[in-house]
């Protein structure tokens, strides 16, 4: 289950990266990566965590999909907490070493919002 989150949240960054621009996709990518680590180092806290949420709410001690929820959540939680910190460490970080342009794609799919400088 765990590894389900932490790859589809690194999957995620792939999409960042074609649709939004360089920047906002190495932040993503680090956010994934200090998150993930964090939720590995203390894998074991979190489950008690989830299980004591899920008690606290009504869950079901076997209801895996809801307990799946609660665990991404915390984990999300976790995430911007422990990037608050240094967010404007990793802006200046990112101003320095990438550019924020989003790549123009030959064909621009009919339901996305154009990009300007790729006019």
């Amino acid at each position: 289950m765990f590894g389900i989150i932490f790859g589809s949240n690194l999957g995620t960054t792939t999409g960042a990266w074609l649709v939004a621009g360089k920047r906002l996709a190495v932040a993503h990518l680090i956010f994934n990566l200090v998150t993930g680590t964090i939720a590995i180092l203390f894998i074991k806290r979190f489950a008690l965590a989830v299980d004591r949420t899920s008690d606290l709410v009504g869950i079901a001690a076997d209801n895996f999909t809801l307990k799946f929820a609660v665990f991404h959540t915390l984990f999300n939680l976790v995430g911007v907490v422990s990037m608050l910190p240094a967010i404007n460490l990793l802006v200046r970080l990112l101003e320095r070493t990438r550019t924020s342009r989003a790549p123009c794609l030959s064909t621009t799919p009919p339901w996305s919002f154009p990009i300007p400088h790729c006019r």
